[in-house]
């Protein structure tokens, strides 16, 4: 391999692992169902909270126009109208 880089997939002699390989996809895998499964988790809440806050207001005589929220770990922005 050039530059010494290697696939996860390849042991030290340069050989194909597929055990190694089929490993590290099952991780690789998990991980992102369990992002998913987080990301809309987080939607499901800043709905809910969003909805909380245009009710209370409503019920104070006023009328929520525009809500923007960010995520501080990842920075990702949502704008609901």
């Amino acid at each position: 391999m050039e530059n010494g880089k290697r696939g996860v997939d390849r042991n030290s002699e340069g050989y194909t692992d597929h055990t190694v390989g089929r490993a590290c996809r099952n991780v690789y895998r998990e991980q992102m169902l369990q992002q998913k499964a987080e990301t809309l988790l987080h939607k499901e809440i800043m709905k809910n909270l969003a909805s909380f806050v245009r009710k209370h207001m409503e019920l104070m005589g006023y009328e929520l126009v525009w809500i923007t929220y960010r995520d501080p770990v990842t920075g990702q922005e949502w704008k609901k109208k």
